[in-house]
């Protein structure tokens, strides 16, 4: 089974909680800027659609409001039975000055300078309630060409609205066109015909198709119908029903009056924001694609991710090199403990290298030591007295052989004589084996003492290695988890700190750029309002030269300077209008896009500091739970860690005491040979004192 260092352990730990901090971490930052980059999307394409909606009300207002003041000139109100027919066996075959009336001279004359004047009317008519039509620019009509019985006619003749729009058509010139038409009334009320311009919408599509949105992103006009009436991309398809295209996709959304939804268009994931224009009921479609809408955030995402992996590898480093500092007195104690179990009892390091936990780890690795070698010093005492009172044994056991040797000799040469002195020497002899054999009884007893005693302490250091043990594996999953909890901590920490510190940047810069945008708004309001005094000017001037020019055709040639100087102040309206309107049309886009974003930092500014506030509690919380978590964490990886060490050195005693326990074993069989030897010498003392009588009575 593989087993880990301490060391290991530290970067294994380190490692796993700095990548779920960053996997967690990336995992919120990408969420929450997805949807923050959808909801920002959501609301820029909603105000630019609106922006165009709203060129788009005005654009069709001027129209609808020309429509209704050439309704309302005397000419055209007393028009009835003025204008020239084209059915009928007097129906006219050309349109022209010599073939009509007076009052449709004026009135063709009239519908010229509005045409002038709009370089977007493709056309100014008007029919009447005896079929008589009259248009500029003049053109031929079909033969039996009555208006009466033209759709255009009848929508406006029986509309309730004062006027009337109609479908976008595809016109001869391959311009998209539609016809704004309103009711012509006598000055008693009744219904004398119908007037209408046909305007050229090539500026709406060409504004839709044109305008830059991003790198992707382009703008679909639809009518209720679902007739494509301008796609920038896929241009062959305008003027289709949307049913008879590859984009049958988009139907369902055309039906929809606004919202912004993801759909696949082209291979492509996309995103779609619809709108429905209220003066006009036609669709506008922003789509763009969906890689685009996050590109930004992913990129914050990879970058954030980079930061957070370059942290992480700084951190490991610090704490490889924390860890060398916290294993070194662990390994300097482990290398004396196995020197010190190799019999080397002085191999103890010097007290300067330890300090806190790993100081008394080595004071009591010191102290058992020293009580080993003192048990061992006992143990070889009692062997050198063993081996003493066995080499006094052996040395009586030399002289008993002597004295037989000498008893033999006496025998031989006096018996009487030397059996007295036999017996003499016997004695002592029996005597000092007889003390001997005490003295070996008692160190044979002291020898069983100690290997009793040598015994207990082996015992009781296993018990204690076990109990150690327990202690240090309890000890040791309380320091996993209290490092877990720690590192989880300290994760979170440099998480909030980060955080912290972002969301006060986007906090000073939100606010900043909030001020400046109102600014700029407050700005931008001042010139809407001049511009609106200009245009007003221009529309009056316009008005006034119109005026001028239908009195100058009256007047005729008396007029016809009059007329000169009544159009160029017309030019010189029209230019006015002209770049009032271009001005205009970027002051509101300006205003309307200034207006957004101040309502949009508005709220990034309070959610900034909701999350501001949220995250200096948190930060709070971190900080009380990491103190906390350090002190455990450190005391409990002390305990574990002694502990191990502890019962390292333990074992090593044990083995130790293990092998004094097996010499004192053999010293107290050595003692029992030794005894039996002096037992069996004081017996043969014995009997050599019973020969000695022996010889003494024979």
């Amino acid at each position: 089974m593989m087993s880990f260092t301490l060391r290991s352990k530290l970067l294994i730990g380190f490692f796993m909680t700095i990548m779920l901090s960053i996997i967690s971490v990336s995992v919120a930052m990408f969420v929450g800027t997805n949807k923050y980059s959808r909801a920002l999307f959501e609301t820029m394409s909603a105000a630019r659609l609106q922006l165009i909606d709203d060129y788009m009300d005005a654009f069709v207002a001027e129209g609808m409001n020309n429509v209704q003041y050439l309704a309302s000139l005397e000419m055209t109100r007393n028009s009835l039975g003025q204008l020239t027919k084209w059915f009928g066996p007097k129906a006219a075959t050309s349109m022209g000055p010599d073939a009509a009336s007076q009052l449709e001279r004026k009135i063709s004359q009239t519908f010229r300078l509005m045409a002038t004047n709009h370089p977007s009317y493709a056309a100014v008519f008007l029919g009447s309630e005896e079929g008589g039509f009259v248009q500029y620019p003049a053109d031929s009509m079909p033969r039996d060409y009555d208006p009466r019985k033209r759709p255009w006619y009848k929508m406006a003749r029986t509309s309730s609205q004062k006027t009337v729009l109609s479908s976008a058509y595809m016109s001869t010139s391959g311009s998209a066109v539609s016809s704004m038409m309103t009711q012509v009334k006598d000055f008693s009320g009744k219904i004398v015909g119908v007037i209408g311009v046909d305007i050229n919408l090539d500026t709406l599509t060409s504004l839709t198709s044109e305008m830059k949105l991003g790198r992707t992103g382009y703008i679909m006009l639809f009518e209720k119908d679902g007739t494509i009436l301008s796609d920038p991309r896929h241009r062959e398809l305008n003027f289709k029903k949307i049913e008879a295209t590859p984009l049958t996709i988009l139907r369902d959304l055309v039906r929809k009056n606004k919202g912004t939804f993801e759909i696949t268009l082209d291979g492509t994931e996309k995103f779609v924001t619809v709108l429905t224009s209220k003066s006009t009921g036609w669709k506008l479609v922003y789509i763009i694609d969906r890689a685009e809408v996050f590109g930004a955030s992913h990129s914050m995402f990879f970058t954030a991710c980079i930061i957070a992996c370059c942290l992480g590898v700084l951190v490991l480093v610090g704490v490889w090199f924390l860890s060398l500092n916290l294993v070194r007195p662990l390994n300097l104690l482990a290398s004396s403990a196995e020197r010190v179990a190799g019999g080397e009892f002085d191999a103890l390091p010097e007290i300067k290298y330890f300090s806190g936990e790993s100081l008394a780890l080595y004071t009591s690795l010191k102290v058992m030591v020293e009580k080993l070698v003192n048990f061992i010093g006992l143990a070889e005492k009692k062997t050198q007295e063993a081996e003493e009172q066995t080499r006094i044994a052996r040395e009586a056991a030399r002289q008993v052989e002597e004295t037989s040797r000498e008893a033999a000799v006496a025998a031989r040469q006096g018996r009487l004589e030397a059996a007295d002195q036999l017996a003499g020497i016997a004695e002592i002899v029996a005597s000092a084996s007889e003390e001997l054999s005490v003295q070996m009884e008692h160190c044979s007893g002291q020898s069983d003492n100690q290997t009793d005693r040598l015994t207990e302490t082996a015992t009781a250091i296993e018990e204690m290695n076990n109990t150690v043990l327990e202690v240090a594996r309890n000890a040791s999953m309380a320091a996993n988890n209290t490092d877990k909890v720690k590192e989880e901590a300290e994760g979170g920490r440099t998480a909030v700190n980060n955080l912290v510190g972002a969301i006060k940047d986007v906090h000073e810069q939100s606010g900043s750029m909030a001020q400046k945008i109102s600014d700029l708004g407050e700005k931008a309001e001042s010139i809407g309002h001049i511009m609106t005094v200009i245009t007003d000017i221009a529309d009056q001037t316009n008005l006034l030269a119109l005026n001028a020019a239908i009195e100058a055709a009256r007047a005729g040639e008396a007029g016809r300077g009059f007329a000169v100087v009544a159009d160029e102040v017309r030019k010189l309206a029209e230019k006015t209008m002209a770049a009032t309107r271009d001005v205009g049309k970027a002051t509101c886009e300006i205003q309307d896009e200034t207006r957004t974003s101040i309502e949009l930092m508005s709220v990034v500014g309070k959610t900034v500091e909701r999350t501001n506030g949220l995250a200096d509690k948190t930060k709070d919380a971190l900080f009380a739970i990491l103190d906390l978590v350090e002190n455990t964490s450190d005391q409990v990886r002390n305990i574990a860690t002694a502990c191990e060490e502890q019962t390292a050195t333990s074992e090593a005693i044990a083995q130790s005491v293990n092998s004094v326990n097996l010499v004192s074993d053999e010293t107290s069989n050595i003692m029992s040979n030794a005894r039996d030897a002096v037992a069996d010498l004081a017996r043969q003392t014995h009997e050599m004192a019973y020969v000695i009588e022996a010889l003494k009575e024979g």
